[in-house]
């Protein structure tokens, strides 16, 4: 996987229906690197394949093979250079924990260079029906415990039409608090598709999202879904995905390659830092978190409305602050203070760093919008 690049995954992506290089090369012009789907059979996956790698895509592999012989299938697929790993599955209880690692391992034994993918429920997943453990945080525990995968990866949409849910930094915190006492980075999504009471996504609450995982640390970015499902029952799918039923860009098109476009100018912020700590600033902080704390050389962080989330990063000297407006639908004033004998430039989201002469940036955030200051410790 590419040390420079922001994988970012397109769950329910092109499948068999809509296989051409044309739909893989508009995937990949959105920001998208990895297509996630599911195939029939060999000759669907060998031709996906085929496909991603003319538009310089990756693919998940995956075909029922996958679970019956898991080596053969990895036999037949692990020199593609289109290989971009192999899905094994999707919400696991802990009680598939041991199974499922009997499967990556089987993978790992023929191809011990393209990883394994398996994703996570979300906090507000039952206990003694879906995680099948005595908390959430010892379900992510034995997972990275049982099974030897080189991230964690995880799904929590947090956006409804009945109001925000509580636990969405809850969440955050416990994935990325785990996952970086194992050494293992963590993915995370966000929703791009209306379904049951999930509202069609604004730009704002993409943003949003994308911004808040990669405050928290997240090393790949994921959207579900890509392609608009078709409704057979529940959930009904109210409102298009990124690509359409008819095989055309909706309107969600436009706004996830914007995201993307944003993201990928921001990798080297990003990709391979290590969080040195994260805040939030407000009078009513989010279940699950802590209060931020102003570090040298930062003086003072302050958002009005609900309040920000506040991220230190580094990567060798350089230093980030990233401060992400809480509130991902309305503006807000943001104060930051520091040291003035510190040398403080803005990153933009085009990926350019301006440096800001006195020792004040005193700007509007846009709803759940991003800024970053840098410096050198």
């Amino acid at each position: 996987m590419s040390k420079s690049k922001m994988p970012i995954v397109g769950w329910c992506g092109l499948s068999a229906k809509y296989s051409t290089v044309e739909q893989y090369r508009r995937m990949a012009k959105a920001g998208f690197t990895h297509n996630l789907s599911g195939w029939s059979n060999d000759a669907e996956m060998a031709t996906a394949m085929d496909l991603a790698h003319a538009a310089k895509m990756k693919v998940f592999v995956r075909t029922p093979e996958l679970d019956s012989d898991p080596a053969v299938m990895a036999a037949k697929f692990k020199d593609h250079p289109a290989n971009g790993g192999y899905y094994v599955r999707d919400e696991p209880g802990a009680n598939e924990f041991d199974k499922l690692a009997e499967i990556v391992r089987a993978i790992q034994a023929v191809d011990p260079v393209h990883p394994c993918y398996i994703n996570l429920f979300p906090t507000y997943a039952a206990a003694d029906t879906q995680l099948m453990a005595a908390s959430y945080e010892d379900y992510v525990a034995q997972f990275i415990q049982k099974i030897p995968l080189p991230f964690v990866s995880f799904d929590h949409y947090s956006i409804t039409t009945r109001g925000f849910h509580k636990d969405y930094f809850e969440n955050l915190e416990i994935v990325a608090r785990l996952s970086k006492a194992a050494g293992r980075p963590f993915w995370a999504f966000a929703l791009c598709t209306a379904h049951w009471s999930y509202p069609p996504p604004a730009l704002c609450h993409l943003r949003f999202q994308q911004f808040c995982n990669l405050a928290y640390g997240a090393q790949a970015l994921q959207y579900f879904t890509y392609i608009t499902l078709e409704s057979k029952g529940a959930p009904e799918w109210t409102a298009p995905a990124p690509l359409g039923p008819d095989g055309k860009p909706s309107w969600v098109y436009g706004q996830v390659k914007q995201v993307n476009r944003e993201v990928h100018n921001l990798e080297w912020v990003f990709l391979g830092s290590q969080v040195q700590s994260v805040g939030h600033t407000g009078k009513n902080i989010p279940q699950g978190t802590r209060p931020y704390t102003p570090a040298e050389p930062i003086k003072s962080v302050e958002m009005t409305n609900q309040g920000a989330v506040v991220s230190l990063l580094s990567k060798g000297r350089k230093r980030f602050l990233v401060i992400v407006n809480r509130n991902y639908e309305m503006i807000a004033d943001l104060k930051v203070t520091w040291d003035a004998k510190t040398e403080m430039s803005r990153v933009g989201k085009d990926g350019r760093s301006s440096k800001i002469d006195g020792d004040t940036l005193a700007v509007q955030c846009e709803g759940g919008d991003m800024n970053i200051l840098t410096w050198k410790a």
